[in-house]
């Protein structure tokens, strides 16, 4: 199954980020209804992936005429790792099969620990990748383009 959290987290807390300005909190807060209409979905959707990003310290939120989100750090402290680790925890990066494959087929009985080897090496690359990359970074990009 697809699961596109990641990249609605990215969204929202990247035009968070161009909203904030460099620092964190500068400017107005931003709606769930503004980042549900920019990432083209249902404001419950933004929230809750607001609401796991809240938990990790990455964002706040204020109630009120002039509440809205804002990021609790600046964007350049803020890696696709620690966005990732918030919405996913320590769940491995790639999934294996939901039952134990048939322990009789000579597949089945080797698939798990085969695929474990080359998943754990790029989960290993891809994390570092994450730890590399910043909101800031993704908001100076997008403004390149």
């Amino acid at each position: 199954m697809h699961n596109s959290r990641f990249t609605v987290a990215i969204h929202i807390l990247t035009l968070i980020a161009r909203n904030s300005g460099s620092n964190a909190g500068q400017h107005r807060a931003f709606s769930s209804e503004a980042a549900a209409a920019s990432v083209n979905t249902n404001p419950v959707v933004a929230r809750r992936v607001l609401g796991l990003l809240r938990k990790a310290k990455i964002v706040s939120s204020k109630s009120g005429r002039d509440g809205g989100w804002k990021l609790s750090r600046n964007p350049k402290a803020i890696t696709l790792a620690n966005v990732y680790q918030a919405l996913e925890g320590d769940e491995p990066m790639f999934g294996m099969h939901a039952s134990a494959p048939c322990k009789t087929c000579p597949v089945g009985k080797n698939i798990s620990a085969t695929l474990s080897s080359h998943y754990n090496k790029a989960e290993t690359v891809l994390r570092k990748e994450l730890k590399r990359t910043t909101i800031a970074d993704i908001a100076r990009e997008i403004q390149r383009a």
